[in-house]
């Protein structure tokens, strides 16, 4: 009986949650909660007469910033004490919130509270993130921090509109891709050797990566559609988006990042192995460049794993209590959410471990002069 009710609820939630997504926000604040007025009364949830606790909490807030600073208005809510550890949002005296009122004229000119207020702490860790890659990097952390920026503004002004708008999300996430690949590298290395062959090397294994991510994504006969956050694309967007290569995209996009990462330093690497030992052969070079991507590969690739864990731990440990209808290990994987993170996973771990010998033949190719051999005439 008490699963029963859990699984209404989880129910009404998923119906009131687009709703609450969907609705028109025509004014938001900060405010800061003054004071807080509890009732509670148990209600009757069933026929059988089975009952549960509900909370009545009334908010008493000022505002705190925009043009109605310093107006008081109240906010109510209710809650259910069964959920709202796991559900529900904890707010008491002296928090700062964010309020909203919708469009709606139904909403009588109401406030609700939407979450607490943590954009300026958010702020003050980006402010420090900057300092410190200023501090330790100097002018090649600057210009990181640039192509950061640049990398973000090419995500939100080209490749998001570019799919939002009807564009195919791989072909857009290519040429997107590409052009932040042109901000990290030339801003973070400049215009030279190093950044030329750091460019061709992760445009081929992208190339790689999308191609091996189509095939598998086919094969696979993945959706797209398993995350969630669709539901909210599919009632909200004006156009019909390619879900399918969405998720393309966003492996493309995934993966794009640690391959700079593991290029740089194996250019790097085979140009101080040229410094210390100008006399090493072409392919004595490659075996020693092979052996640091060796390294490179174990530790990238298990980063590459965990990130994604900890990304979906919540739905790793939902999948782990080993309720039906995902009690063996057979229909875990069978799952499209979990299979959709297998493919994202192995597909960029293969593209990084394909990384490496791409970079290091041309590495080694372009960047050691062979030396003259002795005339022995």
């Amino acid at each position: 009986m008490i699963m029963k009710k859990y699984f209404l609820f989880f129910l009404l939630s998923l119906s009131i949650a687009p709703s609450l997504a969907l609705a028109q926000v025509t004014e938001s604040h900060r405010a800061k909660i003054t004071q807080v007025e509890r009732s509670e009364e148990e209600v009757v949830v069933d026929p059988e007469g089975n009952t549960m606790t509900r909370i009545a909490l009334k908010y008493t807030l000022e505002i705190v910033s925009g043009p109605k600073k310093g107006d008081i208005t109240t906010v109510q809510e209710e809650i259910i004490p069964e959920f709202d550890s796991s559900l529900g949002q904890s707010f008491k005296k002296g928090d700062v919130v964010l309020i909203a009122k919708e469009s709606d004229e139904a909403a009588e000119n109401q406030y609700y509270i939407l979450d607490h207020a943590r954009t300026g702490w958010l702020y003050a860790l980006f402010a420090i993130f900057a300092g410190v890659l200023i501090l330790v990097g100097r002018q090649k952390g600057f210009r990181a921090l640039l192509g950061l920026a640049l990398s973000f503004l090419i995500i939100l002004k080209f490749i998001i509109p570019g799919i939002i708008n009807g564009g195919n999300p791989l072909f857009v996430s290519i040429v997107g891709s590409f052009l932040i690949l042109l901000a990290l590298i030339f801003l973070t290395e400049g215009f030279n050797k190093k950044s030329g062959l750091a460019i061709a090397a992760i445009s081929l294994t992208l190339f790689l990566t999308a191609l091996l991510s189509h095939i598998f994504t086919a094969l696979a006969k993945l959706s797209g559609t398993a995350q969630e956050e669709t539901i909210f694309l599919v009632q909200i967007s004006g156009t019909a988006i390619d879900f399918k290569g969405l998720l393309l995209a966003g492996i493309l996009i995934g993966a794009l990042g640690i391959l700079d990462d593991i290029v740089i330093s194996q250019i790097a690497s085979i140009k101080e192995l040229i410094g210390t030992n100008p006399n090493l052969s072409r392919k004595e070079l490659f075996k020693k460049a092979q052996r640091i991507g060796i390294s490179h590969i174990s530790s990238m690739t298990n980063t590459l794993f965990l990130a994604y864990t900890g990304v979906s731990l919540p739905l790793v440990m939902l999948f782990t209590l080993g309720m039906p209808p995902f009690d063996t290990t057979t229909l875990v994987l069978n799952s499209e959410l979990i299979a959709t993170e297998v493919v994202r996973t192995l597909v960029s771990s293969i593209g990084l471990i394909l990384t490496v010998p791409i970079t290091n033949l041309l590495a080694v190719y372009f960047l050691k002069k062979e030396l003259p051999r002795p005339d022995n005439s």
